[in-house]
């Protein structure tokens, strides 16, 4: 077995000490001479030298490791909250460990139980969390035994556990949403809510009926389903609000994903977007533009909310206070997707 090269060897072969050695391949701004920098880093290049990461986690007493939960890595929101995380982490020279949790309360807990291996820096948590008091209970321990370790942890979400949050006020989005049809004329909306008791689906639903509210719309259930934050969840909610044969000439969906669903529903149903059903969405994902017709949606960055949250807790780690609720803007994109209503 071929024996890992160390500090030691780098040191040796470049003719200096273990500790000069170091510090120049930490890129720390140690001063030393051209030559001896440069004859270090031939050394390391020559001898194939891969630091050891557990040694210097060790060291320094942080492991670089910033930890972020997503429901579904496979869905295009949690994929950009992914890779802004990852980016930014690469960026300071930290490294991203990301799992999905599949939106199971259990997983969630095993996963967070499981990073208590790896002694992360920081825990981003990205996604809405389940509404159920116990295990609201379960994730504040699991969150306690990382932050007593010194794990800092951010929430991109309104989140119950009382860890500071990095969010759209998603109660402000869909009411934005649905008042954006009702603006064209609209009073039969449907809505097609994620999935249920979980805060994020909770508060999109809230704005929606916020929305009616406010302009004296009266709240009919029949025009409300489930489409479970997936695209067969949306077709599927779609066509079960078309078997109950209730009336409504707007559709509201809490995600992209779910309205381009409904769109292929209503699509294969015969129903024109948006002569018949004006379609509006949420997030704005780069496929809500493309789709034919071009989905009119509230805009916000799922890859600003990831990249902001390991910004806040790089500047943690380096003694600055997270604040508990930071809250980002959103903005409504009109396309095509959206019409007045006619007789």
């Amino acid at each position: 077995m071929t024996r890992q090269v160390s500090i030691v060897d780098v040191a040796r072969e470049a003719r200096v000490s273990v500790a000069t050695a170091s510090r120049i391949l930490s890129n720390s701004d140690y001063p030393v001479s051209p030559e001896t920098r440069a004859r270090v880093l031939e050394a390391a290049r020559r001898l194939d030298y891969v630091p050891d990461a557990f040694a210097r986690a060790l060291v320094r007493r942080r492991t670089g490791i910033i930890a972020l939960t997503v429901h579904d890595i496979a869905d295009p929101y949690f994929a950009e909250i992914a890779r802004a995380v990852e980016d930014a982490c690469q960026a300071d020279g930290y490294r991203a460990l990301i799992c999905s949790t599949d939106r199971d309360p259990d997983k969630e807990i095993r996963v967070i139980r499981s990073f208590r291996a790896f002694r992360p820096d920081g825990l981003i948590l990205g996604g809405g969390c389940v509404e159920d008091p116990a295990h609201v209970e379960n994730l504040r321990r699991e969150i306690a035994s990382l932050t007593v370790r010194g794990t800092r942890v951010v929430a991109l979400s309104r989140h119950p556990t009382g860890v500071p949050m990095v969010r759209v006020d998603n109660v402000a989005v869909a009411r934005a949403a649905t008042e954006h049809v009702i603006s064209l004329g609209h009073r039969r909306i449907a809505c097609i809510c994620g999935q249920p008791n979980f805060t994020t689906s909770t508060d999109r639903f809230e704005g929606y009926r916020q929305a009616l509210a406010a302009h004296d719309i009266p709240f009919d259930p029949d025009l409300v389903v489930v489409g479970w934050y997936t695209w067969a969840g949306g077709y599927q909610a779609a066509r079960e609000l078309l078997a109950r044969g209730v009336d409504f000439s707007a559709l509201v969906a809490s995600t992209d994903i779910m309205a381009i669903g409904a769109l292929v529903a209503l699509r294969e149903a015969g129903i024109d977007v948006p002569d018949r059903v004006s379609l509006v969405s949420m997030n704005d994902l780069p496929i809500a533009s493309v789709v034919e017709p071009p989905l009119t949606a509230v805009s916000f960055r799922g890859r600003d909310l990831g990249a902001l949250a390991v910004r806040l807790i790089l500047d943690a780690l380096e003694g600055q206070e997270i604040p508990q609720d930071t809250v980002l803007g959103f903005e409504l994109k009109v396309r095509r997707s959206t019409r007045p209503l006619t007789d």
